[in-house]
């Protein structure tokens, strides 16, 4: 096996550290062009990746620095400085990135006290100090800042777990992955060996990581939010059931086609609405509103669309065999019967219907404009009954 150096190590490490800049200069660039993402979120992202940045300059100038003139000493003390400071705060605004949280007193106490220690050891070599070599060597108690470390893991942990309860179980597990990925990288250097150099470079391949993770779900919440508005735009806020506006497209649509022998339009309106509106209030008519297009749905709906086109006028286009039509409106009128309510106890729901098969010379909206005609006679004979 070949042994390195430690000029062909600094030089390794010089190309790792250079790959590592160009990839953060690149997703920084990334962010800036990416409409998707809020200005205030770009903010979040790019103060991160400075910070990153600085951590990955300052830990590769601490290791090139080893052996260099004594009279740099100084200047190889204050960048590992800069190291100790700054690489456990990138950890912390990793989280950052994609929460809108602000930093609460827990990581902005871990934030002070690391850095009172670390000047502190400036002077006193607590967890780090330069040799008379002008080589970097752990202090008594570099433990701290081990410590230090794990506290800003833990909240980086109890932050991403947090923020990820309002993501699906897969979005989750490569939440967690991303994660764990990059607290791997920060125990192999932190916690295994100080040769191997893979806490900077962890930050940045699992920014890259998380900016396209965030990618991902900013996409995912765009199209369930243009689901969401075209089944607002389609959909009739009281009852659930498509609009008028879906109508008018449905009717507009079938004009492209030809009638299927057994389509079948049914038209709906509720009996006595008025007089429930002024005898008990609107909340009593919406009630019988809502109700009646319940029964509608679960009757109609497996087979084909219901619409609420107004008031109280609902209609269903659906496909039915002619000999299914009969129990289909038992159903119905049994469901109507039983039916209970808060403000009244009875529903009565006129209805009309043709099919497209015994009238092969009628569009859609000729249709509807029948079973219309045949509903208003059924509520003619209901109010006579009264």
């Amino acid at each position: 096996m070949r042994l390195y150096n430690k000029g062909e190590r600094v030089d390794y490490y010089s190309c790792i550290v250079a790959f590592s800049l160009l990839a953060m200069l690149c997703l920084t660039m990334l962010v800036k062009a990416n409409v998707l993402i809020k200005e205030e979120q770009k903010k979040r992202f790019y103060l991160s990746y400075t910070l990153i940045i600085i951590s990955l300059i300052s830990e590769w100038g601490a290791i090139a620095m080893n052996g260099m003139p004594l009279w740099s000493i100084s200047f190889h003390k204050f960048i590992k400085l800069i190291d100790y400071v700054i690489t456990p705060v990138a950890g912390m605004f990793f989280y950052r990135q994609v929460s809108n949280k602000k930093l609460d007193f827990f990581p902005i106490s871990i934030m002070v006290i690391n850095l009172a220690i670390q000047i502190c050891s400036l002077f006193t070599g607590w967890t780090f100090y330069i040799d008379d070599l002008n080589i970097y060597r752990h202090g008594e108690y570099y433990w701290f800042y081990i410590i230090i470390y794990i506290l800003s893991i833990i909240y980086v942990v109890y932050g991403f777990l947090t923020y990820s309860k309002e993501y699906t179980q897969r979005n989750k597990a490569t939440l967690y992955l991303i994660v764990l990925t990059c607290l791997v990288g920060i125990g192999f250097q932190e916690l295994v060996s100080n040769n191997i150099r893979t806490t900077c470079l962890s930050l940045s391949v699992c920014s890259i990581l998380l900016y396209i993770y965030y990618i991902d779900f900013l996409i995912q919440r765009s199209d369930k939010q243009i689901v969401e508005q075209k089944q607002q735009l389609e959909h009739d806020a009281l009852t659930g059931l498509f609009n008028r506006f879906s109508f008018e497209k449905t009717i507009h649509m079938s004009q492209q086609h030809f009638m299927i022998r057994d389509l079948t339009v049914f038209a709906f309106d509720i009996n006595g609405l008025k007089r429930v509106n002024d005898t008990y209030g609107h909340d009593a008519g919406d009630e019988l509103i809502i109700s009646a297009a319940n029964i509608i749905m679960n009757v109609f709906s497996s087979y084909g669309k219901c619409f609420r086109i107004g008031g109280d006028e609902m209609v269903a286009i659906v496909l039915l065999r002619e000999e299914d039509i009969s129990s289909i409106l038992t159903e119905f009128d049994t469901k109507m019967d039983n039916w209970k309510g808060v403000y009244s106890d009875k529903l009565s729901i006129a209805y009309g219907y043709v099919r497209a098969d015994h009238h092969p010379s009628k569009n859609l909206e000729e249709l509807y404009k029948l079973a219309d005609h045949y509903m208003y006679e059924n509520k003619m004979m209901y109010y006579q009954k009264q």
